[in-house]
């Protein structure tokens, strides 16, 4: 898109911009979206190596693989995998002490780095009450 924005016409920023708002909708309108963008490509000459047209045609095949994902329900699975395991595994009231401040130290170094998922940000927010120095030191100490 970065190649081929400068050598598009008005018109064509108008449609792109158009498929562009409603790819997010459907998987129909993403697909619009690409075949308007593999379109435009081809007839800028940006697409006549057949290399580059291979590589562009990989990179649409990967944005609508990856749009079918839906990664909420994949990291809701991912979460419940890790409270199975952590059940199962962790028998002592001392780890699972461990694995409460091993998290909630997680959780302060993704603040810390801005990588906190909408996940990580409502556990954070939950236990923000309790991330202190003298919380984490006296659970330490016990």
């Amino acid at each position: 898109l970065t190649a081929l924005w400068p050598l598009a016409t008005a018109d064509d920023h108008q449609r792109l911009t158009t498929f562009a708002d409603r790819a997010s909708t459907s998987p129909v309108a993403a697909m619009r979206y690409h075949a308007a963008l593999l379109g435009l490509a081809r007839a800028r000459g940006l697409l006549a190596d057949r290399h580059a047209y291979r590589a562009f045609r990989q990179y649409v095949r990967y944005v609508r693989l990856s749009q079918q994902l839906r990664s909420t329900a994949l990291l809701d699975e991912l979460r419940e995998l890790e409270h199975v395991a952590e059940t199962s595994h962790l028998k002592t009231e001392e780890q699972r002490t461990h694995a409460r401040l091993l998290r909630q130290v997680e959780l302060l170094d993704h603040l810390i780095h801005v990588k906190l998922s909408p996940r990580d940000l409502a556990d954070y927010r939950a236990l923000r009450a309790s991330l202190t120095t003298e919380t984490l030191w006296g659970e330490l100490r016990e």
